[in-house]
């Protein structure tokens, strides 16, 4: 990064901005300051500079990061914090109260990302005392992904992050081009190909900082004023843009969606609205991306075909591989995680000669590829994934709950809500409403339930 000199590298909608050499320079310092070798260091990460910084910042000390999300309730941040065992937190100074409390609760030392940002900010050459990455080296843990079924880490190399960078940036050329990045940088989506793929091509990234719900009407007036020549959003995104007869401008080129299946009427929409193609990304937290379409393509219901590198198969129902066809995908390539925490629950998807189940149906023709269904049990809602077990987790902890179930239920668009069925003990009553708003409070806001069913009892 640093041979771009004072080329931008990295800004933010709050108003900083980084070059190729600051960026590094700042996070080379940072590492002198975390001084931690070759562990574990969570961070909850917002879109801004100083959240990218911090991250490189981690990974240069020598460490590994694990991404939390920001709006972690505090089931979710125990159930992790037990699972991964790390000792330090960072977090931004607007989620101080939230996230500290938790930590300090678990003895987790909690720093903020803005003390650590400031206090390096006025260096102007990098600290040579940072660790070189190998690539063979833990990068990054998520806990969105989970083809097992469940909330658990997911472990990505330094060698799988920069291929994803790498495919990215080529499959879609983006170099020199600069993007503005919705999805969270807690999300795979948003860190691996709206930072690290930019910055693999000397582009720029722009990141919608944003501390609530998207606000549409402001993010018009930032089109407006940054007039990138690629957006990336979920699906929701490009709807509400809609809504409000977004035309585009001159100058973007294309639009990246992924996180979740977006109609061929959308996408026409969008077309005669804009001129542009909005293009759809297909991966999931274990390997992305896997594959896309390009502007090029023009092919309504697609998530076009593999990127550089990555091959696939359809495992038939004999358990036999085949180019084409309909079944489960299964992939290999750079982009792959190199598995999760529990050595079985990684057994479980890998196949012999490195090939990685995915738990999704998919049909393939003529070298492209069509989305056609799941066999792990997940819920997607606004692009989020949502796992059926981790619901189920909380509402067993209700003295009252004895069994859980838990499914989607479709809302269109916006993908599908969770709902539980649920058997008290023997002997108890609540009123269903009441259970659903005692798990809501323990959950994050797009995990919440839409709706319980009390069934039964049981012994």
């Amino acid at each position: 990064m640093s041979y771009h000199g004072d080329r931008l590298a990295v800004l933010d909608t709050s108003g900083a901005n980084l070059s190729y050499s600051k960026i590094f320079t700042i996070s080379s310092h940072i590492a002198s300051m975390l001084s931690v070798e070759c562990g574990k260091v969570a961070i909850a990460p917002r879109n801004t500079v100083k959240s990218v910084t911090s991250i490189l910042g981690i990974w240069l000390s020598g460490s590994t990061a694990a991404i939390v999300d920001p709006l972690v309730f505090a089931e979710d941040f125990e159930m992790i914090a037990e699972e991964s065992k790390f000792s330090t937190i960072l977090v931004e100074e607007t989620d101080y109260n939230s996230l500290c409390s938790l930590a300090e609760k678990l003895h987790i030392k909690c720093i903020t990302i803005d003390s650590l940002y400031k206090d390096v900010l006025e260096k102007h050459t990098p600290y040579e005392g940072y660790w070189r990455p190998r690539s063979w080296a833990d990068a990054v843990i998520y806990y969105y992904g989970g083809i097992v079924g469940r909330t658990t880490e997911v472990i990505h190399t330094h060698s799988s992050v920069l291929a994803s960078g790498v495919t990215t940036a080529l499959h879609y050329s983006l170099e020199s081009r600069s993007l503005l990045v919705t999805p969270p940088l807690s999300h795979i989506f948003g860190l691996q190909l709206g930072v690290v793929a930019p910055l693999t091509a000397c582009s720029k990234s722009i990141l919608y900082s944003r501390y609530g719900p998207l606000d549409v009407l402001e993010l018009l007036d930032i089109l407006a004023k940054f007039k990138p020549n690629i957006l990336i959003g979920v699906p929701l995104l490009y709807l509400k843009l809609l809504e409000l007869k977004f035309t585009g401008y001159p100058g973007l080129e294309f639009s990246i969606t992924g996180g979740a299946a977006i109609s061929p009427e959308a996408i026409r929409s969008w077309r005669n609205a804009t001129g542009t193609e909005i293009v759809q990304a297909y991966g999931m937290t274990e390997a992305a991306p896997i594959s896309g379409t390009r502007p090029e393509d023009n092919l309504e219901g697609s998530i076009g075909k593999p990127v550089v590198g990555v091959e696939v198969r359809i495992l038939n129902s004999d358990g036999r591989m085949s180019v084409e066809g309909m079944g489960e995908l299964v992939v290999r390539g750079p982009v792959v995680m190199k598995g999760y925490r529990d050595p079985e629950d990684t057994r479980k998807v890998f196949l012999s000669g490195g090939w990685m189940r995915t738990g999704d149906i998919i049909e393939v023709k003529g070298g492209y590829m069509y989305f056609r269904g799941i066999r792990k049990r997940m819920i997607k809602y606004k692009g989020y994934p949502i796992f059926p077990a981790d619901i189920e987790y909380v509402l067993r902890k209700h003295p009252f709950v004895a069994k859980v179930e838990v499914y989607g239920e479709s809302l269109g668009e916006l993908g599908e809500a969770p709902i539980a069925r649920v058997w008290l003990k023997r002997g108890f009553s609540i009123a269903p409403d009441e259970l659903r708003d005692w798990a809501n409070k323990r959950m994050a806001p797009y995990k919440r339930l839409r709706r319980v069913e009390v069934v039964g009892e049981v012994e």
